[in-house]
């Protein structure tokens, strides 16, 4: 019994003992981590990246900022996710549309000239008269007809007044500007397409404004057969007038009519169940 109590008791003495000690530790400990945050801090070493927020309060996590990765692209840096191929397409376009425009410009100062003298490059003069050439059949393609004829007629212009000019040159100042009139005839033609196809828009325009609806079609096969057609209610064959319009041919499942419109005339058709 006296061993077991003096083990108690030597236990009970070491107890504050280690609890001393351990408390030291936990304080050296807890001085050397304060330290060394409030070092890093100072200095930026360490960054918050994230942080977290449970029951306990809120957590901070911290990585060394040598660590840390910020982005920085290149000035001159391509992305991927750009269509650089359309961007540099149309930058090309601007840049050729500029040089053309610029000169165009040059040239057009040289056109304007009240004498044409020998020191003018008839290149330059034939460069000009193919731009005129080329837009106006651009613009005949785009169905831009008073364009093309406004620009037709100031090539016209300004060529037919160099080769006058050139007239009063010498000879050889003149044979320089012999093409001039081919050109010029090159630019009527399209003046005069323009002209047709514009006045062939305006006659459809005004045959389409008289709604002709046909309704029914009988149609004969035979030589000499009279073919007729019902035309908005009413029946009409081979020849028949109605509305300005001259009927000349019924077919299956259309009829063709002949509009005349200032002074000219066209033949434009109309389908069975549509309004074409």
């Amino acid at each position: 019994m006296f061993v077991l109590a003096c083990r108690k008791t030597k236990k009970t003495r070491l107890l504050p003992v280690l609890l001393k000690v351990l408390l030291g530790v936990a304080l050296v400990t807890l001085y050397f981590l304060s330290s060394s945050f409030l070092s890093a801090a100072e200095t930026s070493e360490v960054a918050v990246v994230s942080t977290e927020s449970d029951d306990d309060g809120i957590t901070l996590n911290f990585i060394p900022q040598s660590e840390v990765f910020t982005f920085e692209p290149d000035e001159e840096r391509r992305d991927i996710l750009y269509d650089y191929e359309s961007i540099l397409s149309v930058e090309k376009q601007i840049r050729d549309s500029e040089e053309r425009e610029s000169a165009t410009e040059q040239i057009q100062q040289v056109v304007d000239l009240e004498v044409i003298k020998d020191g003018i490059d008839p290149d330059q003069i034939k460069e000009l008269a193919e731009r005129y050439v080329e837009e106006a059949q651009q613009l005949v393609k785009t169905r831009q007809y008073d364009a093309a004829v406004r620009k037709v007629d100031e090539g016209v212009k300004k060529l037919s007044r160099v080769y006058d000019e050139s007239k009063k040159e010498p000879q050889a100042v003149h044979e320089r500007f012999a093409w001039i009139p081919g050109i010029v005839e090159k630019l009527s033609r399209f003046k005069v397409q323009a002209e047709e196809a514009r006045l062939y828009d305006e006659a459809k325009q005004e045959f389409i404004k008289k709604a002709f609806k046909i309704e029914g079609v009988m149609w004969s096969a035979e030589e000499g057969g009279r073919s007729l057609a019902i035309i908005s209610g009413k029946i009409y064959g081979i020849q028949d007038r109605l509305k300005d319009c001259l009927i000349v041919n019924i077919d299956v499942n259309r009829v063709d009519f002949m509009f005349t419109y200032k002074n000219r005339r066209f033949e434009f058709q109309r389908y069975r169940d549509s309004g074409e």
